[in-house]
């Protein structure tokens, strides 16, 4: 087991989105990969309205081993 950044996890899984939304024909069916998209993007800017305001943007928590 390797620990990965938190970051890196979620930009890997938005690049992997975005090249599955561009190579899905629009006449098919199949999963929507720009709702997936603009999802991931509507969460990171509400993040402001919903987080606990004692915790700050890109706040560190310690670890507990």
């Amino acid at each position: 087991m390797i620990e990965i950044p938190a970051m890196v996890v979620l930009g890997f899984w938005f690049v992997l989105q975005f090249l599955n939304a561009l190579s899905t024909p629009g006449t098919g069916g199949g999963v929507a990969w720009f709702a997936h998209l603009r999802r991931f993007v509507a969460g990171i800017a509400l993040i402001g309205l919903f987080k606990r305001h004692n915790v700050p943007f890109g706040g560190r928590r310690s670890r507990s081993v």
